[in-house]
């Protein structure tokens, strides 16, 4: 039996997924971001695939650059565990390291050079191609990065505006 889809119909459904507004959370538009607003943009405006473990293989570190579940500060009954370690295994963010161990730190304030690494990543660009993506959403190495300089920033990353 054939299913006829109706174009509103679907055109209703991506416009509920792909809402400009999803994510922006109207509390936080002037504050400074920090690492755990990062990762929760990214996750969904850029619709990263929950990471889910599949074989045994995820302790080489050698293919990974993070090991699943092993942040100190991330446990996995946490809210936000599922995107943290998304957006950590597709390595639009990278664990902080101290002394062996991975941190997460999702309330630190997110830098100039990690938002020039997840940009790298996400657009398969040069870093310095990065900077002026970052500079065109008015985010430099010398000012405070808001909420919403990135949050704008990754949609215009999404939507292919401003490239």
């Amino acid at each position: 039996m054939a299913y006829e889809v109706n174009d509103k119909a679907l055109e209703d459904f991506y416009k509920e997924i792909l809402d400009e507004d999803k994510t922006m959370d109207p509390y936080k538009k002037n504050e400074r971001i920090t690492r755990g607003d990062l990762a929760l943009i990214l996750y969904d405006l850029l619709l990263v695939p929950t990471y889910t473990l599949v074989d045994s293989d995820y302790y080489e570190h050698e293919k990974f650059h993070h090991t699943y579940g092993a942040y100190k500060d991330i446990a996995w009954q946490d809210e936000d565990f599922n995107q943290i370690e998304s957006v950590t295994m597709v390595f639009y963010m990278a664990p902080i390291r101290i002394d062996g161990q991975e941190w997460f730190h999702r309330d630190r304030l997110v830098t100039f050079e990690e938002l020039i690494d997840s940009v790298t990543v996400i657009k398969d660009t040069t870093r310095e191609n990065a900077s002026h993506m970052l500079s065109d959403y008015g985010i430099r190495i010398d000012t405070d990065i808001s909420y919403t300089q990135v949050y704008e920033l990754v949609q215009g990353l999404r939507t292919g505006n401003r490239e």
